[in-house]
């Protein structure tokens, strides 16, 4: 994806040398995305890798000023319903199975999954090590070096399993522990899991969906889960991933309904 980013980039510039691209390069870039209607969002995820490449790369930053990145409303999480994961889970056999319960009681990304080794599982603390390792099966990791890494610094992480779950990923093969029939790691895991859920009944199955659900479970169990602790088990950079968490559950709440209600009736005894 980050790849098509880039290319997308270069190919509306087109200009013959990385130190000639400048902030009007990105500002034309932005607006030929606003164009052709695509969300705001994904638009600034696209300026963002585009200037994270020139910086972090090329050591060639690219200086935006204040207004030039987009404004837009953050989406709300989207955890699966209980019924939802019941559902799916039913129709998931083997793997499959096995992948839906992994992501929804662990909070991982999906490249964090399909990176994952029989050694990154610790049987003695039951906790899953998402860490750098070597990689030269994705085109991403070879342009690295042939280095796979964590999303961000904070990615690196020890996250805990429960005993059923470390049993289970234990007595799969050494090495991936879900390759594809090559094995080599997998490129297309959420196509294979959306195929293994079909007729489940479930819209948009995502997996940052089973990230969402993970987050709202430790927070609604009691007694919750402490948020700093969350925030590492999320491998978030800052607080303000798990506030939002937070804060959607609340509006979810009893007591958000009761405040909302009260002011159908707040000025109704001055009326009177």
């Amino acid at each position: 994806m980050n790849r098509n980013f880039l290319n997308a980039f270069a190919n509306l510039i087109s200009k013959g040398y990385s130190d000639e691209y400048n902030r009007n390069d990105v500002i034309k870039f932005r607006n030929d995305l606003l164009d052709k209607d695509y969300e705001r969002k994904y638009i600034d995820t696209q300026m963002d890798f585009v200037l994270t490449f020139f910086r972090h790369w090329l050591k060639l930053p690219i200086q935006m000023e204040r207004g030039d990145r987009l404004e837009y409303a953050t989406n709300p999480p989207e955890p699966y319903a209980d019924e939802e994961i019941i559902s799916m889970e039913r129709r998931a056999k083997g793997k499959f199975n096995l992948l839906v319960r992994l992501y929804r009681s662990t909070g991982c990304r999906l490249q964090e999954i399909t990176h994952l080794w029989d050694t990154d599982i610790n049987p003695y603390t039951k906790t899953i090590f998402i860490h750098e390792k070597t990689c030269t099966d994705c085109p991403d990791c070879r342009s690295r070096g042939g280095v796979w890494r964590p999303k961000t610094p904070a990615g690196t992480r020890q996250i805990p399993a429960s005993d059923a779950l470390v049993k289970e990923l234990l007595a799969l093969s050494k090495g991936l522990l879900f390759p594809d029939k090559h094995g080599h790691v997998e490129q297309h895991m959420l196509r294979e899991i959306q195929k293994a859920v079909r007729g489940s009944g479930v819209q948009k199955i995502k997996t940052h969906r089973f990230r969402d659900t993970f987050a709202t479970n430790k927070l609604r169990d009691n007694p919750p889960v402490d948020w700093l602790t969350l925030q590492r088990w999320l491998g978030q950079e800052t607080i303000d991933q798990v506030i939002e968490y937070v804060a959607w559950l609340d509006s979810q709440s009893e007591e958000s309904r009761a405040h909302a209600n009260k002011e159908d009736i707040r000025y109704q005894a001055a009326a009177d």
